[in-house]
């Protein structure tokens, strides 16, 4: 309504309605302006929710993807834990078979051992229930590929907990595939030229040969760096590279639990996909 030449006119409810709604899409393209202009500014993403609202959304999320099953339960990540142990343990048994053929001066705890570093959805915590477990067996200077796809291999089918043995040493990134405690497993083979910082490393951790490590404790996992890719073949940069990026993605994430939320819902709807066409 509106007052016009000292009549009353009166403007028409759709015409008053159409205003409002210009001026707040006005209102949100000065205040989107806005926002990107400090973007640009300070290098930093603006907020566009309340934090709290955010934290709702995130634990809503969080239920979500739990009731699908592709946040995995406490028993899979023991189950897969215990894998881990299990499978370094029969690596560390490989390893001394071949010190026992190739004898060597060190003292017998002093010789580096093989160490597996995790990688991928397990390394991220964003894997399913029935995702693969992805692993790299360090090795020190003693092993050699040939020895990881004859010797391990043979070592492998002599153990009544290993199924589905399949070596693909011919691949792109050579890798053995196998099941054990019913997890599927791919293993990959890196070998540091000089041991002097896996023997460090395993020093501060208890040998797999000796002890049982307990669950509540986290598993410490290996540090790659330039200095590891020293003196390897293309083959075996490639087989760190998994390892390497995902160490990276680690680090640069600031909430790592935000990270694995939003991650683990990417999967999910992948794994929906198909089920839409």
């Amino acid at each position: 309504m509106t007052l016009q030449s000292g009549k009353v006119v009166t403007t028409p409810a759709s015409a008053s309605s159409s205003t409002t709604t210009t001026t707040n899409a006005k209102r949100r393209r000065r205040q989107r302006r806005k926002n990107s202009q400090r973007t640009r500014r300070t290098g930093h993403i603006v907020p566009i929710s309340d934090p709290v609202e955010v934290a709702k959304a995130s634990e809503a999320l969080e239920k979500y993807l739990r009731e699908r099953r592709c946040i995995p339960e406490d028993a899979n990540d023991l189950q897969r834990r215990a894998t881990l142990d299990a499978l370094e343990k029969i690596l560390c048994q490989w390893s001394s078979s071949l010190h026992s053929i190739r004898p060597i001066s060190e003292n017998r705890w002093q010789r580096p051992r093989v160490t597996l570093v995790t990688f991928g959805s397990y390394r991220l915590r964003v894997h399913r229930p029935d995702s693969d477990l992805d692993v790299l067996a360090l090795c020190p200077p003693t092993c050699t590929r040939a020895d990881f796809f004859t010797s391990l291999v043979k070592f492998l089918r002599e153990d009544v907990a290993i199924k589905d043995l399949h070596p693909i040493p011919s691949a792109f990134t050579p890798v053995i595939k196998f099941r054990l405690n019913g997890i599927q497993v791919d293993m990959l083979f890196g070998r540091v030229a000089e041991s002097s910082k896996l023997l460090q490393f395993q020093q501060k951790r208890p040998s797999p040969l000796l002890s049982t490590i307990s669950m509540d404790q986290d598993r410490p996992e290996y540090s790659i760096d330039d200095s590891d890719l020293l003196g390897m073949d293309e083959a075996g940069v490639r087989s760190l590279n998994g390892a390497r990026v995902t160490q990276l993605i680690l680090e640069m994430v600031p909430n790592k639990n935000n990270f694995r939320i939003l991650a683990s819902g990417k999967v999910c709807l992948v794994s929906l996909v198909p089920l839409l066409f």
